[in-house]
């Protein structure tokens, strides 16, 4: 008997482990500073979506948008870069 594959098997899963601890140092940060991912999308002049795709993928904040966020959650450069270490 001949195993069939997904149609979708080449496709990567959309939360790799690695992108787990940026995303549960932001939720813990966003929670403890602002209270809320709709204060954060406020802060960042951002819609709903945009906040959406950058938790589930990291890899899609450009520079400009880490230093924003940076600013508006009160995070010491150190420890952005050690949130984004694993994604390197």
């Amino acid at each position: 008997m001949s195993r069939r594959r997904k149609n979708n098997h080449f496709v990567e899963p959309l939360h790799p482990a690695e992108y787990e601890p940026f995303r549960i140092a932001l939720r813990e940060r966003t929670k403890e500073k602002l209270g809320s991912q709709k204060a954060l999308m406020e802060a960042m002049d951002v819609t709903y979506p945009t906040i959406w795709r950058r938790n589930n993928e990291p890899d899609m904040w450009d520079i400009g948008q880490l230093r924003t966020l940076r600013k508006v959650l009160e995070i010491p450069k150190n420890e952005l870069i050690e949130w984004l270490r694993p994604l390197l």
